[in-house]
């Protein structure tokens, strides 16, 4: 059972990667591909800054908090009372998965692409990626 949270982690880090250099490869920036009309649409976003763009332009020390985060994760998990629960453990990863895939964007790209659009008409939610996703449920669920 160990060894499913090192798989969903990985498969969160690479399905992120994959997804993002599909977009930086075949999309602009700020060029939209409809998927499901308008409800559903590939949007090429970059992002310097963190959840709905707060603290743009910040990326060097952004990538610093992000480390800390992380690091923080990895030690509370391993005082968590329900540390050996299956679902904690895939909370965790699916977490740590999705703050690492963010993590080398910022290292390498100095921001992070986001790229799924939802919404209806002019009414949409900010842009996001596969490690957002992944940190979002890996959160709800551990909530």
């Amino acid at each position: 059972m160990k060894y499913i949270s090192v798989l969903i982690f990985l498969a969160a880090v690479v399905t992120d990667r994959i997804t993002k250099y599909i977009v930086r490869r075949e999309v602009l920036p700020g060029e939209s591909v409809p998927v499901l009309g308008d409800f559903l649409e590939i949007t090429r976003a970059e992002n310097t800054g963190i959840a709905f763009g707060m603290l743009q332009g910040r990326n060097s020390i952004l990538i610093f908090v992000v480390l800390a985060i992380m690091a923080l994760v990895v030690f509370m998990s391993r005082k968590f009372p329900y540390r050996n629960s299956a679902l904690f453990r895939i909370c965790v990863a699916l977490i740590l998965g999705g703050a690492f895939g963010n993590f080398v964007d910022r290292v390498f790209y100095g921001m992070i692409t986001d790229f799924i659009d939802v919404g209806i008409g002019i009414n949409r939610w900010p842009a996001f990626n596969v490690a957002d996703s992944c940190i979002t449920t890996g959160g709800i669920l551990l909530a």
